[in-house]
C-alpha cells in the first residue's frame, strides 16, 4: 500500500495504544511520529484540535477517524482521574497543574507532563 492516498486505508482499532506510528509534514517533508508525540506536542504548546477542523481537503480524513478515541472531544475539561484507570470515557481530557490527561478507552487515563517554556 506504499502509494494508496491515506483515505484509502483502513481505519485502525481503539482503543490506540500511543506507540502507533503516523505521518506527519513538518518543514514540507513527509516524517514518522507516534500518537503519544503527537498528545504531548499538543499538550506542551497548548493546543488542541476538534475533530471537526481537520479533514475536509479531499485527500484528508476526520482527525477523530485517524486518531479514533484519542481524537479531542469538543467538551469541557474533567476533573483530573487519581489513577490511570479512574472513570473515565474515551476523548476526555482533564489537567492540573503538572499534567495533562486523555482518556483513551474506557476507564484508561494517559497522561503528559506540564513544563513551562
Amino acid at each position: 500500500m506504499a502509494d494508496a492516498k491515506i483515505s484509502q486505508l483502513p481505519v485502525a482499532t481503539t482503543p490506540l495504544a500511543g506507540t502507533e506510528l503516523v505521518p506527519i509534514v513538518q518543514s514540507a517533508t513527509t516524517k514518522q511520529t507516534t500518537v503519544d508525540a503527537v498528545i504531548a506536542a499538543a499538550a506542551a504548546s497548548g493546543t488542541v484540535v476538534a475533530s471537526s477542523d481537520i479533514g475536509t481537503a479531499p485527500n484528508e480524513i476526520p482527525l477523530n477517524q485517524y486518531l479514533g478515541a484519542l481524537a479531542y472531544q469538543d467538551t469541557a475539561p474533567v476533573a483530573p482521574p487519581a489513577s490511570a484507570s479512574a472513570a473515565g470515557q474515551p476523548g476526555q481530557i482533564a489537567y492540573d497543574s503538572s499534567y495533562f490527561y486523555v482518556c483513551t478507552a474506557v476507564n484508561t487515563w494517559r497522561r503528559v507532563a506540564i513544563a513551562t517554556w
